[in-house]
């Protein structure tokens, strides 16, 4: 299952960890997150540098945990540490609407493209098309498809059942 994390206020340390190790993130305007464990001399070490280096690249990873400054929603959602910035106040309701969107779709389509996804993370470019072939020869003889292929030709919304 998908786990979003809906962010407001002061996104610091050990919270911000929590948050890189979901797989989206909403934030509200007025959100800042930082990493200032250098200024205490110590490191993120809840994977902390490990996701904020493959989520933002290295460089930018570097800036966050090296200088310990804060960045701002708008800076967040431009380097892709965040999916999305919502008004102020409407970070959950926002969270929940692209959680409704998901959900909307096909269920196994939805985990085995996470599982590819993190699966493929970190490993040559054959490996991830391997796992993507593997997952895609799982999912194409799925009630799923039957039914998004039905709907489709009736011009109707699928009604997925997970199988």
């Amino acid at each position: 299952l998908p786990v979003i994390a809906a962010l407001h206020g002061q996104v610091i340390g050990l919270g911000l960890e929590l948050a890189l190790a979901c797989d989206l993130r909403v934030c509200g305007e007025g959100c800042t997150l930082s990493m200032p464990e250098a200024r205490m001399g110590l490191v993120a070490d809840v994977g902390g540098t490990t996701r904020l280096s493959r989520l933002v690249g290295p460089g930018r990873a570097k800036d966050m945990l090296m200088t310990a400054r804060t960045v701002g929603a708008d800076e967040a959602l431009l380097w892709g540490l965040v999916n999305r910035v919502a008004p102020e106040g409407a970070h959950l309701q926002v969270a929940l609407e692209l959680a409704r969107h998901i959900a909307q779709n096909a269920p196994l389509a939805v985990g085995m493209a996470k599982l590819i996804v993190d699966q493929g993370d970190g490993s040559a470019k054959a490996t991830q098309l391997a796992i993507e072939r593997w997952a895609q020869s799982l999912l194409i003889s799925t009630d799923d498809v039957a039914e998004a292929m039905t709907a489709f030709m009736e011009k109707r919304p699928a009604e997925f059942k997970g199988k």
